[in-house]
């Protein structure tokens, strides 16, 4: 039956769209120093303590930024230490995406947050998905779509799907331990 796959595909394009508009003209730029975040406001200290519903990011971003929901240094220690610089976009009616890049161009983590009234209907389609599995723990609902990614996670009526990319070089049996890190603290800024 092709009915229950589209909810995915619906999932997969969102999120799709969402980062490849980070990628995009509306993009910040993203010549800061590795570890840092682009657009960066000054005195902002990228910490990750803030608690989980707090209305403050822990991060200091605004604007296009409010979208990268780990800090670049959360990132690092995900992927072994290699340094990257965070770079967020609006996706204006939707939300917005964040994308991670290392100083040699590499992307290896992206984000992208609906922000409409559309995520929890996107949530729950991607529970129903063939492989998908339920992660307790994380925000008001974590779902792992496939071993591959994304993570998808539903908080204060906010959906976010978190994934590495091949330029990660994460094994796909570190791969959901370190998204679900990367997810209790994104949960906690949205």
């Amino acid at each position: 039956m092709p009915q229950p796959r589209r909810p995915l595909a619906i999932v997969t394009v969102l999120g799709l769209g969402l980062v490849l508009a980070a990628c995009g003209a509306g993009s910040t730029s993203s010549s800061s120093p590795a570890g840092s975040v682009a657009g960066e406001t000054g005195g902002a200290t990228p910490e990750s303590s803030a608690p989980a519903g707090s209305a403050d990011t822990g991060v200091g971003l605004g604007g296009a930024n409010q979208w990268c929901l780990n800090t670049p240094e959360e990132v690092a220690a995900a992927i072994g230490g290699m340094q990257v610089t965070a770079s967020g976009t609006d996706a204006p009616g939707v939300g917005g995406g964040c994308i991670y890049t290392a100083a040699d161009g590499k992307m290896p983590y992206a984000l992208s947050v609906v922000s409409n009234d559309t995520a929890t209907q996107t949530f729950e389609a991607a529970k129903i998905q063939q492989g998908a599995v339920v992660i307790s723990g994380i925000g008001q609902g974590a779902i792992l779509v496939s071993p591959a990614g994304p993570l998808v996670v539903l908080q204060n009526g906010k959906l976010a799907s978190l994934g590495f990319t091949p330029d990660a070089g994460v094994s796909q049996s570190e791969m959901q331990a370190r998204l679900e890190e990367l997810a209790r603290a994104a949960a906690g800024r949205m």
